[in-house]
């Protein structure tokens, strides 16, 4: 799966991974139907891993065509949420900035980084933790509860 997803609720964090390369379509899929799904919880904060990516072009109409779907559907909350990025190389780096383009739309904040741990500080996750959500192991074991 070129996008999966993995929930922690202790931590109130949803872990997104993106594995390979991921097409516009299948970007564009595997989101709105996260934020569709009956167990989505607004209340949740987001880990985006780019690590296992492969840096591709993002078609910036895509990225409006989701804007905008978010817009829609989150506009109207207050509800401020962290967005942790996780882009090691230069491309997927400079890539992941075209995620704040959602900042303009609800109040959810962005934030960019080349590790993991900085990223999971950021969110809040203490480090006593950061070792249970096994994101420096094999990251086949995050797939198995949920995935897109």
């Amino acid at each position: 799966m070129p996008i999966s997803f993995r929930y922690n609720s202790e931590l109130k964090l949803v872990i997104f991974i993106h594995e390979g390369r991921v097409t516009d379509e299948k970007f564009t899929s595997s989101y709105q139907a996260f934020f569709k799904d009956p167990k989505f919880d607004q209340y949740c904060n987001y880990l985006v891993d780019l690590r296992m990516a492969d840096s591709t072009s993002r078609n910036p109409k895509v990225l409006l065509e989701l804007a905008e779907f978010v817009q829609r559907n989150f506009g109207n909350t207050s509800v401020e949420i962290n967005i942790a990025v996780v882009a090691p190389q230069a491309v997927s780096y400079n890539l992941a900035l075209m995620y704040e383009i959602f900042s303009s739309t609800v109040s959810w904040r962005f934030n960019i980084f080349h590790e993991i741990l900085p990223a999971l500080d950021w969110l809040g996750v203490p480090s006593n933790l950061a070792d249970s959500l096994e994101l420096d192991h094999s990251l086949s074991s995050l797939k198995g509860k949920s995935g897109l």
